[in-house]
């Protein structure tokens, strides 16, 4: 190989590495001040993507050098080991799809991710964050205007949650009495905003 063709050489390569980093959104924050942790996922040095660990910290408890969560965290440890086994599935998703030829394009990965790694996640959130992850994860699939009534109906609920004293849960939500006292609180809602 010549010295010339080297640095073409060099840069072909580069351009073609994986990587993964752990990141957060800063002037992403949800009310309460916390933003989502994500892999980044470079597919090479113009393509990446952001795939949604469905962890949340505040951007003070964020150690970017390290990609890691800071010891003042309360629960540092077990968030550090969720995030690290998290990507590790994610590593193999990439390296599986190169050992079968496999082009780990960001389509593929992100599907993969998301079958195989967030679906299979501990669910331990409550109602509220399950709906906000579904939102997350179909806004590449759903139009911004149901993405609105997804808002919408977060608000309604949880007006209607103080409204009648009633937790909703999905166990709760689910439940004919429960259904039935939500839509005539929302008939109900609707017309005294329309003034009726």
């Amino acid at each position: 190989m010549s010295d010339i063709a080297f640095p073409t050489f060099a840069r072909q390569m580069l351009d073609k590495i994986k990587s993964i980093k752990t990141i957060i959104r800063n002037k992403m924050t949800k009310v309460n001040g916390t933003a989502s942790i994500y892999f980044q996922y470079s597919y090479d040095r113009l393509k990446r993507t952001l795939l949604k660990t469905g962890k949340y910290i505040k951007p003070s408890f964020w150690d970017e050098e390290n990609e890691i969560v800071k010891k003042l965290h309360p629960d540092q440890i077990a968030m550090n080991v969720f995030l690290d086994s998290q990507r590790l599935k994610l590593g193999k998703i990439i390296d599986d799809a190169l050992m079968h030829k496999q082009d780990p394009t960001i389509n593929f990965v992100s599907e993969k991710y998301k079958m195989e790694v967030l679906l299979n996640v501990p669910k331990v959130n409550g109602f509220y964050d399950i709906l906000d992850q579904y939102v997350e994860t179909a806004k590449t699939r759903i139009s911004k205007g149901i993405i609105s009534d997804y808002g919408t109906l977060n608000q309604y609920l949880q007006d209607f949650e103080q409204h009648s004293k009633t937790k909703v849960l999905f166990a709760t939500i689910t439940k004919a009495s429960t259904y039935d006292d939500f839509l005539t609180y929302l008939k109900t809602e609707i017309k005294n905003q329309r003034g009726g």
